[in-house]
């Protein structure tokens, strides 16, 4: 029960439970309304250089789709009933192409959060019932500082600060800079903070599809990488100064401050500065070495597995979840630190990252706490692991 329509433009998708029964529900972003007939109509030229991909404001809205696991593994299309269609008047609204599960308000019920490319971005508060209410205009995540909506494609959620407050991080199309929008005292009220936090202006040239929040050097801060890539091949004749490969791009997370990142140079990066027509990033412990390595996926061209050879020799701890479900916390205490992930795969632009969870711990050898929330549970339980350097599942 999962087929949509024969013309159909699925795109990223999530498993997580909406409705709170116990079982895995799916959300499937949709793109737009296309048809072979329509793109010819369109007919759409790069000045000089014949026929080229259209922007998608060429293109009807369409709607994403919500469908409940009935506990057998059948599913049934709620969309429309539990909110999750948008309009515009008559005109369906989602451009849909990356999806994050979230617990974003701390209720315990999971929220959906869908960048959408050329409209705005969608924030689906769950209820509690199933039913979502979407509020991505109130919550600021809808827009670009200027009030414009982006060609959002990618997606990661993280409180990269450690501080509480989480971070919504949307990778955009060239001369778009990045997005990166933090919660303020309210916790679904965001302020972009992409130029203050050092990734605006780096980020404006780049046409950006992955991206993802990882603590690349082990240090306790989550880092921000994005991976780069046009759309047409021939974009310098007609755009100087643009590519179509590019080099992905790694903000190292430096602390709170005077803008918490700064972007490596790719000279210092290895081979993830090596030009590639970017699209997917997703993260794994490939090498078994504590570190999160990264599979970069391209248009027309092979995928590249990025081992991770950083040598700080910092302390890490992995975090296996187990049976707890996407868009909820995990959070590891070290003294007065505290780390918080969020736990589920589906992050980035159309890409699944390992389960399990990597804390660095930089130096500290202070042994940590786990608080996790269990489902069923009212409060926040505890675990206690008895040594770090190594992967510890989860028991409730």
């Amino acid at each position: 029960g999962v087929s949509g329509h024969k013309n159909s433009w699925s795109t990223s998708a999530a498993f997580f439970d909406a409705d709170g029964d116990g079982d895995l529900d799916l959300f499937i972003c949709e793109y737009v309304r296309w048809s072979r007939q329509k793109d010819i109509d369109v007919d759409y030229r790069l000045t000089g250089l014949g026929r080229a991909y259209g922007p998608p404001t060429n293109f009807e809205g369409t709607q994403c789709r919500l469908l409940l696991n009935d506990g057998s593994g059948h599913f049934e299309d709620v969309s429309r009933q539990a909110g999750i269609h948008v309009m515009s008047g008559q005109s369906p609204v989602a451009k849909a192409l990356a999806v994050i599960p979230v617990d974003i308000n701390g209720d315990g019920a999971v929220d959906v959060m869908v960048a959408n490319d050329t409209t705005r971005n969608f924030l689906f508060i769950n209820r509690g019932d199933g039913t979502f209410e979407e509020a991505g205009v109130e919550a600021g995540l809808a827009y670009d500082a200027n009030g414009s909506a982006t060609g959002a494609m990618g997606l990661d959620i993280s409180d990269y600060r450690n501080d509480g407050s989480l971070g919504v991080a949307v990778a955009n199309f060239s001369a778009e800079m990045t997005g990166l929008y933090r919660s303020q005292r309210n916790d679904t009220l965001f302020l972009e903070e992409s130029v203050n936090e050092g990734i605006g202006p780096p980020s404006r040239k780049a046409l950006s599809f992955g991206l993802l929040f990882m603590d690349v050097d082990l240090d306790g801060r989550q880092d921000l990488i994005q991976a780069n890539g046009h759309l047409e091949e021939e974009i310098a004749v007609v755009q100087p100064g643009q590519e179509y490969r590019q080099s992905a791009q790694l903000f190292w997370n430096r602390g709170p401050g005077n803008g918490c990142f700064e972007e490596i140079p790719t000279a210092n990066t290895g081979d993830l500065g090596i030009p590639a027509v970017g699209r997917g990033l997703a993260y794994a412990d490939i090498d078994g070495d504590g570190d999160l390595d990264l599979i970069l996926t391209q248009a027309g061209d092979r995928a590249r597995l990025l081992r991770n050879d950083q040598e700080t020799h910092h302390h890490w701890l992995r975090i296996d979840p187990g049976r707890l479900p996407p868009g909820g916390w995990i959070e590891l205490h070290q003294g007065d630190r505290v780390q918080r992930r969020l736990i589920g795969q589906t992050r980035s632009y159309l890409s699944q990252c390992e389960n399990i969870i990597t804390f660095g711990l930089g130096e500290d050898l202070t042994p940590p706490v786990i608080r996790f929330m269990a489902p069923g549970k009212n409060d926040w339980q505890e675990s206690r692991p008895d040594s770090i350097d190594t992967i510890y599942s989860l028991e409730w």
